[in-house]
């Protein structure tokens, strides 16, 4: 599953702009 959300991750973040994976996953991720 992770290897699924990752390669969604990377095709999102194209289509977002994002340079990276990890800077998109910086966006999503939420810190309390």
């Amino acid at each position: 599953d992770a290897l699924v959300l990752d390669s969604y991750l990377e095709v999102a973040a194209e289509d977002l702009g994002y340079k990276s994976v990890a800077e998109l996953k910086k966006k999503l991720s939420i810190k309390p």
